[in-house]
């Protein structure tokens, strides 16, 4: 049976009442896009997608500040002796924990800038076929977010504020 997809304004209802007097009944039904169960598929699946949004990063950002921290950490322990020879030589509290503050705040923006540029090039080579056949759209464009930006900021900040708690205790000695 042929299919007719119209692109309209205003109501279905509006339509239908159209259609029946343009055709004068020579159709045999007509469905409003609420109605179609592929919509309904598509509107879910992307719905899902979204919560899967939401859940992952947050995640993967309480990890990555975790191992950094915990990094910091081990480091400065087994620094210690060092750090009270910088001491000893007049060095300020500011400095050395500058001296192991920033290494790690420049690999953790330095990750989320490449995060953001190859992230969503690369999820789109993995991802693009699966969705083509599993959803039979002609095509699939990856939309670029503003919000990486935002996020590598807060990425910057946070781990500024996590290598400071890791090792303010021990330069503080």
């Amino acid at each position: 049976y042929n299919v007719l997809d119209v692109k309209f304004e205003g109501t279905p209802e509006m339509y239908s009442k159209l259609l029946e007097y343009r055709l004068d009944g020579y159709y045999t039904s007509f469905l409003s896009k609420s109605n179609q169960p592929s919509v309904d598929l598509v509107a879910e699946s992307i719905s899902q997608q979204n919560s899967l949004e939401s859940i992952f990063p947050p995640i993967f950002i309480i990890l990555s500040m975790l191992i950094l921290s915990s990094t910091l950490k081990r480091i400065i322990s087994h620094q210690r002796t060092q750090i009270g020879v910088f001491k000893a030589n007049g060095y300020k509290n500011i400095s050395i924990a500058g001296h192991y503050i920033l290494p790690g705040v420049f690999l953790v923006v330095l990750g989320s800038i490449l995060g953001a540029i190859f992230g969503p090039i690369v999820f789109h080579m993995l991802a693009n076929p699966s969705r083509i056949a599993y959803f039979k759209f002609p095509y699939w464009n990856f939309v670029d977010s503003t919000n990486s930006i935002i996020l590598i900021l807060f990425m910057g900040v946070i781990s500024l504020l996590v290598s400071y708690y890791s090792i303010n205790q021990v330069v503080n000695e």
